[in-house]
Protein backbone atom coordinates (compact mmCIF):
# COMPACT_ATOMS: atom_id res chain seq x y z
CA UNK A 1 0.00 0.00 0.00
CA UNK A 2 2.85 2.26 1.13
CA UNK A 3 4.21 1.66 -2.58
CA UNK A 4 1.25 2.33 -4.35
CA UNK A 5 0.68 5.41 -2.55
CA UNK A 6 4.77 6.61 -3.60
CA UNK A 7 3.76 5.34 -6.86
CA UNK A 8 0.81 7.74 -7.11
CA UNK A 9 2.14 10.88 -4.92
CA UNK A 10 5.00 10.38 -7.38
CA UNK A 11 2.97 10.62 -10.72
CA UNK A 12 0.89 13.55 -9.37
CA UNK A 13 3.81 15.46 -8.63
CA UNK A 14 5.11 14.66 -12.23
CA UNK A 15 1.75 15.79 -13.84
CA UNK A 16 1.84 19.05 -11.51
CA UNK A 17 5.19 19.80 -13.01
CA UNK A 18 4.78 19.16 -16.48
CA UNK A 19 1.81 21.46 -15.66
CA UNK A 20 3.79 24.25 -14.26
CA UNK A 21 6.09 24.10 -17.28
CA UNK A 22 3.08 24.16 -19.82
CA UNK A 23 2.55 27.55 -17.74
CA UNK A 24 5.69 28.68 -17.29
CA UNK A 25 5.96 28.22 -21.14
CA UNK A 26 2.90 30.30 -22.04
CA UNK A 27 4.00 33.05 -19.67
CA UNK A 28 7.69 33.11 -20.30
CA UNK A 29 6.90 35.20 -23.72
CA UNK A 30 4.70 37.82 -22.66
CA UNK A 31 7.02 38.42 -19.19
CA UNK A 32 9.47 38.39 -21.29
CA UNK A 33 7.66 40.78 -24.49
CA UNK A 34 6.52 43.16 -21.14
CA UNK A 35 10.23 43.34 -19.72
CA UNK A 36 11.61 44.08 -23.27
CA UNK A 37 8.60 46.55 -23.75
CA UNK A 38 9.63 48.39 -20.15
CA UNK A 39 12.86 48.74 -20.78
CA UNK A 40 12.88 50.00 -24.53
CA UNK A 41 10.07 52.72 -22.92
CA UNK A 42 12.51 53.51 -20.22
CA UNK A 43 15.12 53.69 -22.75
CA UNK A 44 13.00 56.27 -25.42
CA UNK A 45 11.91 58.47 -21.93
CA UNK A 46 15.85 58.70 -21.38
CA UNK A 47 16.80 59.36 -24.78
CA UNK A 48 14.31 62.11 -24.80
CA UNK A 49 15.79 64.42 -22.00
CA UNK A 50 19.18 63.49 -22.67
CA UNK A 51 19.47 64.90 -26.20
CA UNK A 52 22.12 63.44 -28.34
CA UNK A 53 25.96 64.79 -28.31
CA UNK A 54 27.48 65.44 -31.03
CA UNK A 55 30.91 67.05 -31.19
CA UNK A 56 31.99 70.42 -32.23
CA UNK A 57 34.76 71.68 -34.57
CA UNK A 58 36.55 72.07 -31.10
CA UNK A 59 35.82 68.56 -30.09
CA UNK A 60 33.53 69.98 -27.66
CA UNK A 61 30.43 67.56 -26.80
CA UNK A 62 27.28 69.95 -27.46
CA UNK A 63 24.07 68.38 -27.16
CA UNK A 64 21.65 68.53 -29.97
CA UNK A 65 18.81 70.75 -28.73
CA UNK A 66 20.43 72.51 -26.34
CA UNK A 67 19.15 75.96 -27.47
CA UNK A 68 15.65 74.23 -27.56
CA UNK A 69 13.27 76.98 -25.95
CA UNK A 70 11.08 76.20 -22.78
CA UNK A 71 7.91 76.48 -23.63
CA UNK A 72 7.38 80.20 -21.30
CA UNK A 73 9.68 81.63 -23.85
CA UNK A 74 8.13 85.01 -24.49
CA UNK A 75 6.51 85.79 -28.23
CA UNK A 76 3.38 87.55 -29.04
CA UNK A 77 0.57 84.79 -28.37
CA UNK A 78 -1.22 85.10 -31.45
CA UNK A 79 2.06 84.53 -33.64
CA UNK A 80 2.04 80.95 -35.63
CA UNK A 81 4.89 81.08 -37.84
CA UNK A 82 5.20 79.09 -40.86
CA UNK A 83 8.82 78.91 -41.92
CA UNK A 84 10.35 77.31 -45.32
CA UNK A 85 13.76 76.67 -46.11
CA UNK A 86 16.17 74.40 -48.33
CA UNK A 87 18.67 71.88 -47.48
CA UNK A 88 21.37 70.52 -50.25
CA UNK A 89 24.68 70.16 -51.44
CA UNK A 90 27.52 68.46 -50.28
CA UNK A 91 28.79 69.06 -46.58
CA UNK A 92 31.22 67.72 -44.21
CA UNK A 93 30.12 65.64 -41.02
CA UNK A 94 30.93 69.06 -38.90
CA UNK A 95 28.97 70.87 -41.21
CA UNK A 96 25.74 68.29 -41.52
CA UNK A 97 25.62 68.59 -37.78
CA UNK A 98 24.97 72.07 -37.60
CA UNK A 99 22.49 72.61 -39.66
CA UNK A 100 21.02 69.88 -38.45
CA UNK A 101 21.11 71.51 -34.72
CA UNK A 102 19.28 74.67 -36.17
CA UNK A 103 16.84 72.45 -38.17
CA UNK A 104 16.11 70.76 -34.30
CA UNK A 105 16.17 74.29 -32.43
CA UNK A 106 13.80 75.87 -34.87
CA UNK A 107 11.40 72.94 -34.53
CA UNK A 108 11.40 73.49 -31.05
CA UNK A 109 10.34 77.05 -30.48
CA UNK A 110 6.39 77.37 -29.57
CA UNK A 111 5.65 79.91 -32.08
CA UNK A 112 6.61 77.58 -34.91
CA UNK A 113 3.54 75.87 -36.46
CA UNK A 114 5.58 74.06 -39.22
CA UNK A 115 8.85 73.90 -40.49
CA UNK A 116 8.23 73.52 -44.67
CA UNK A 117 12.35 72.00 -46.06
CA UNK A 118 12.83 71.87 -49.53
CA UNK A 119 15.02 69.10 -50.00
CA UNK A 120 17.45 68.71 -52.57
CA UNK A 121 18.33 64.89 -54.05
CA UNK A 122 20.51 63.01 -51.36
CA UNK A 123 18.88 65.28 -48.87
CA UNK A 124 17.34 62.32 -47.01
CA UNK A 125 20.40 60.18 -46.37
CA UNK A 126 22.61 62.78 -45.19
CA UNK A 127 20.30 64.82 -42.97
CA UNK A 128 18.67 61.99 -40.83
CA UNK A 129 16.02 64.39 -38.86
CA UNK A 130 14.18 64.74 -42.28
CA UNK A 131 13.32 61.14 -41.73
CA UNK A 132 12.07 61.56 -38.03
CA UNK A 133 7.99 62.02 -37.50
CA UNK A 134 7.70 65.56 -36.36
CA UNK A 135 4.31 67.11 -36.32
CA UNK A 136 5.46 70.36 -37.20
CA UNK A 137 8.21 69.17 -39.83
CA UNK A 138 6.64 68.86 -43.73
CA UNK A 139 10.00 67.54 -46.07
CA UNK A 140 9.08 68.51 -49.95
CA UNK A 141 11.49 66.17 -52.07
CA UNK A 142 12.90 68.36 -55.30
CA UNK A 143 15.46 67.43 -57.95
CA UNK A 144 17.20 70.52 -58.13
CA UNK A 145 18.02 73.67 -55.52
CA UNK A 146 14.72 75.33 -54.89
CA UNK A 147 14.69 78.96 -55.99
CA UNK A 148 13.05 82.19 -53.69
CA UNK A 149 9.55 80.95 -55.97
CA UNK A 150 9.73 78.14 -54.54
CA UNK A 151 10.36 79.12 -50.89
CA UNK A 152 7.88 81.84 -50.94
CA UNK A 153 5.02 79.41 -52.85
CA UNK A 154 5.66 76.78 -50.35
CA UNK A 155 5.69 78.55 -47.27
CA UNK A 156 2.32 80.40 -48.76
CA UNK A 157 0.91 76.96 -49.22
CA UNK A 158 1.63 75.86 -46.14
CA UNK A 159 -0.11 78.71 -44.16
CA UNK A 160 -3.79 77.18 -42.03
CA UNK A 161 -5.88 81.07 -42.23
CA UNK A 162 -5.65 84.14 -44.15
CA UNK A 163 -2.53 86.93 -43.33
CA UNK A 164 -0.66 84.26 -41.45
CA UNK A 165 2.99 85.30 -40.71
CA UNK A 166 5.75 83.11 -42.88
CA UNK A 167 9.37 83.08 -43.32
CA UNK A 168 11.98 82.28 -45.98
CA UNK A 169 15.29 81.53 -44.16
CA UNK A 170 18.78 80.17 -45.26
CA UNK A 171 19.10 76.73 -43.74
CA UNK A 172 21.96 77.62 -41.05
CA UNK A 173 19.46 80.43 -39.72
CA UNK A 174 18.30 80.10 -35.87
CA UNK A 175 15.41 81.62 -34.66
CA UNK A 176 15.54 82.92 -31.18
CA UNK A 177 13.23 82.71 -27.87
CA UNK A 178 12.84 86.40 -28.69
CA UNK A 179 13.04 87.06 -32.33
CA UNK A 180 9.12 87.54 -32.64
CA UNK A 181 8.24 88.64 -29.30
CA UNK A 182 7.40 92.33 -30.47
CA UNK A 183 5.09 91.61 -33.47
CA UNK A 184 1.36 90.21 -34.34
CA UNK A 185 0.07 89.51 -37.59
CA UNK A 186 -2.40 92.58 -37.42
CA UNK A 187 0.45 95.01 -38.68
CA UNK A 188 1.00 92.82 -41.78
CA UNK A 189 -2.84 92.78 -42.38
CA UNK A 190 -2.63 96.75 -42.40
CA UNK A 191 -0.17 97.10 -45.17
CA UNK A 192 1.94 95.06 -47.21
CA UNK A 193 4.58 94.66 -45.34
CA UNK A 194 8.00 92.59 -45.59
CA UNK A 195 10.50 92.30 -42.86
CA UNK A 196 13.85 91.29 -44.25
CA UNK A 197 16.34 90.40 -41.27
CA UNK A 198 20.45 91.10 -41.09
CA UNK A 199 21.52 87.87 -38.95
CA UNK A 200 23.57 88.25 -35.45
CA UNK A 201 26.43 85.62 -35.18
CA UNK A 202 25.80 82.75 -33.18
CA UNK A 203 26.50 83.18 -29.30
CA UNK A 204 28.47 79.57 -30.06
CA UNK A 205 30.85 80.68 -32.08
CA UNK A 206 30.65 84.75 -32.37
CA UNK A 207 34.20 84.96 -34.23
CA UNK A 208 33.60 82.66 -36.91
CA UNK A 209 29.62 83.13 -37.29
CA UNK A 210 30.07 86.63 -38.11
CA UNK A 211 30.78 88.97 -41.26
CA UNK A 212 30.49 87.12 -44.44
CA UNK A 213 32.36 86.24 -47.40
CA UNK A 214 35.08 89.32 -47.95
CA UNK A 215 37.14 89.61 -45.31
CA UNK A 216 36.66 93.21 -45.12
CA UNK A 217 32.75 92.85 -43.46
CA UNK A 218 32.39 93.43 -39.94
CA UNK A 219 31.26 90.91 -37.33
CA UNK A 220 27.99 91.79 -36.52
CA UNK A 221 26.88 92.68 -39.97
CA UNK A 222 23.21 93.81 -38.23
CA UNK A 223 24.71 96.61 -36.04
CA UNK A 224 27.69 97.16 -37.33
CA UNK A 225 28.54 99.27 -40.20
CA UNK A 226 31.30 98.86 -42.64
CA UNK A 227 34.36 100.89 -41.70
CA UNK A 228 35.57 102.44 -45.11
CA UNK A 229 32.37 104.19 -45.63
CA UNK A 230 29.67 103.40 -42.70
CA UNK A 231 27.25 101.89 -44.16
CA UNK A 232 25.34 99.16 -43.27
CA UNK A 233 25.60 96.18 -45.28
CA UNK A 234 23.33 95.08 -47.65
CA UNK A 235 22.70 91.22 -46.10
CA UNK A 236 19.76 89.70 -45.33
CA UNK A 237 19.02 85.98 -44.31
CA UNK A 238 15.39 85.93 -43.34
CA UNK A 239 12.21 87.17 -44.94
CA UNK A 240 9.19 87.52 -42.93
CA UNK A 241 5.67 88.72 -44.62
CA UNK A 242 2.07 87.37 -44.39
CA UNK A 243 0.33 85.00 -46.86
CA UNK A 244 -0.25 84.74 -49.25
CA UNK A 245 2.71 86.49 -51.74
CA UNK A 246 1.11 87.61 -54.78
CA UNK A 247 1.79 86.14 -58.37
CA UNK A 248 3.45 89.47 -59.95
CA UNK A 249 6.08 88.92 -57.44
CA UNK A 250 6.12 84.87 -57.19
CA UNK A 251 7.09 85.25 -61.07
CA UNK A 252 10.07 87.81 -60.87
CA UNK A 253 11.68 85.48 -57.81
CA UNK A 254 12.84 82.62 -59.82
CA UNK A 255 16.47 82.81 -58.74
CA UNK A 256 18.15 81.13 -56.32
CA UNK A 257 20.03 81.61 -52.49
CA UNK A 258 23.46 81.83 -51.65
CA UNK A 259 23.97 84.19 -55.02
CA UNK A 260 25.69 87.66 -54.55
CA UNK A 261 23.02 89.99 -54.81
CA UNK A 262 19.94 87.16 -54.21
CA UNK A 263 18.47 89.19 -51.05
CA UNK A 264 18.51 92.83 -53.16
CA UNK A 265 17.13 91.49 -56.87
CA UNK A 266 14.34 89.93 -54.49
CA UNK A 267 13.80 92.75 -52.55
CA UNK A 268 13.55 95.10 -55.16
CA UNK A 269 10.38 93.26 -56.59
CA UNK A 270 8.92 93.30 -53.94
CA UNK A 271 9.58 97.06 -53.39
CA UNK A 272 8.27 97.72 -56.65
CA UNK A 273 4.97 95.71 -55.96
CA UNK A 274 3.95 98.08 -53.19
CA UNK A 275 5.42 96.29 -50.59
CA UNK A 276 7.17 98.20 -47.62
CA UNK A 277 10.21 96.66 -46.82
CA UNK A 278 12.49 97.17 -42.94
CA UNK A 279 15.00 95.79 -41.42
CA UNK A 280 14.47 95.49 -37.91
CA UNK A 281 16.74 92.97 -36.99
CA UNK A 282 18.36 94.25 -33.69
CA UNK A 283 14.66 94.35 -32.26
CA UNK A 284 14.28 90.62 -34.40
CA UNK A 285 17.16 88.24 -33.69
CA UNK A 286 18.41 85.71 -35.61
CA UNK A 287 21.25 83.68 -35.48
CA UNK A 288 23.62 82.37 -38.17
CA UNK A 289 24.68 79.19 -36.91
CA UNK A 290 28.02 78.40 -39.35
CA UNK A 291 30.99 77.40 -36.85
CA UNK A 292 32.84 75.58 -39.61
CA UNK A 293 34.95 77.13 -42.09
CA UNK A 294 32.80 75.77 -44.89
CA UNK A 295 31.18 77.85 -47.32
CA UNK A 296 28.72 77.92 -50.74
CA UNK A 297 31.98 78.70 -53.19
CA UNK A 298 29.03 80.46 -55.28
CA UNK A 299 28.65 83.04 -52.70
CA UNK A 300 32.26 83.91 -52.39
CA UNK A 301 34.17 86.75 -54.08
CA UNK A 302 34.52 87.20 -57.56
CA UNK A 303 31.21 85.13 -58.08
CA UNK A 304 28.92 86.79 -60.41
CA UNK A 305 25.82 88.91 -59.02
CA UNK A 306 22.43 88.39 -59.91
CA UNK A 307 21.19 92.07 -58.73
CA UNK A 308 23.18 94.20 -61.47
CA UNK A 309 19.56 95.35 -62.87
CA UNK A 310 17.61 94.97 -59.26
CA UNK A 311 19.35 97.18 -56.79
CA UNK A 312 18.01 97.33 -53.24
CA UNK A 313 19.55 99.32 -50.29
CA UNK A 314 18.48 97.90 -46.81
CA UNK A 315 18.75 99.96 -44.22
CA UNK A 316 18.19 99.19 -40.40
CA UNK A 317 14.99 100.17 -38.45
CA UNK A 318 13.14 99.56 -35.40
CA UNK A 319 9.61 98.06 -34.49
CA UNK A 320 6.97 100.54 -32.55
CA UNK A 321 6.81 99.78 -29.00
CA UNK A 322 9.44 97.24 -28.98
CA UNK A 323 11.80 97.27 -26.35
CA UNK A 324 13.97 94.49 -27.00
CA UNK A 325 17.21 96.02 -28.05
CA UNK A 326 18.72 95.40 -24.43
CA UNK A 327 18.98 91.77 -25.42
CA UNK A 328 21.67 92.17 -28.26
CA UNK A 329 25.00 93.59 -27.57
CA UNK A 330 26.90 94.19 -30.17
CA UNK A 331 30.19 91.98 -31.07
CA UNK A 332 33.53 94.59 -30.50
Amino acid sequence: MNALANEASAATKGTLSKRRCRILGWALPPLLFASILLFSLRDARSDASEPVPIHGRDNRVVPLLSTAVPASTPHHPDVALVLATSLGGNYSTARRQEVTRVLAANLALPYLQRLIVLAEHGARSAFPILNQKHGKLRVVQLKTQPTYTDLFNAASTGATQPNQLIAVANTDIEFGPTTLACIGPSRFQDQALIYALTRHPHPDCPSRSGGGAHPSLPQNLCTQQRQRDNAWINSADTFITSAPVPSAVLTEIGHVQNRLGAENRLLYFFARAGYTVENPCVDMPTFHRHCTGERAPTAQRGAQRVDARTPFKLGRHSLPTCNMSHTIAPVK
